[in-house]
């Protein structure tokens, strides 16, 4: 199955945060984020979110960031996209681009549901910050405006 209809369209981050290993629960980015996950009916989706809290740059060029507006950047915001499969309750994102060099060309997988207008995702278990966590994303439904 290429795509599964619960998931075509645009939801906006409701909430992200790591459940780890010892039950407990951490909001790495903070817990004002602000992100869109789009799902096209042609199988293609594109992930994005980042904190609201994120400081300009002190030059108007991204080029002439110094290294620590760079670091800050790259700490705050997570961005993939590309094709995305679908197989029973998992979903395959198979990724172009990504922010996190290491993730282009690879398959990323989540467990999903969708409930009540919201999608909720799902990792297996992955290394983030050194420690096993799986990282769960809780989206809302964009509605189209009415024309």
């Amino acid at each position: 199955m290429t795509n599964d209809n619960s998931l075509i369209g645009t939801w906006n981050l409701a909430s992200f945060q790591l459940e780890m290993t010892d039950g407990s629960s951490k909001h790495p980015s903070g817990e004002k984020l602000v992100g869109l996950v789009t799902y096209t009916s042609d199988g293609y989706m594109s992930g994005t979110f980042m904190k609201t809290s994120r400081p300009n740059y002190n030059s108007p060029d991204p080029m002439l960031a110094t290294p620590e507006e760079s670091d800050a950047a790259m700490k705050s915001y997570v961005g993939y996209a590309g094709s995305y499969s679908v197989r029973g309750d998992r979903v395959i994102h198979h990724v172009t681009v990504s922010w996190f060099p290491n993730w282009s060309g690879t398959d990323i997988e989540r467990r999903f549901e969708v409930r009540d207008n919201r999608l909720f995702l799902r990792t297996p278990s992955i290394a983030i910050g050194g420690v096993q966590a799986v990282s769960v994303g809780v989206w809302q439904r964009v509605h189209a405006p009415m024309i």
